[in-house]
């Protein structure tokens, strides 16, 4: 059995209209905060 050293996670979320950049904005410190723990380890991909 061959494992895969990838974690792939996909997540849909329902923003309401005038909370769009709050949303990006958390979204992003999140992606921060673990590219700075995880540097060596991950590599983050996001879409907006």
């Amino acid at each position: 059995m061959i494992m895969s050293e990838n974690i792939h996670i996909r997540a849909e979320f329902i923003v309401e209209k005038d909370k769009v950049e709050q949303f990006k904005k958390l979204i992003r410190e999140m992606s921060n905060v673990v590219e700075t723990i995880e540097t060596k380890h991950i590599s983050l991909s996001i879409l907006y």
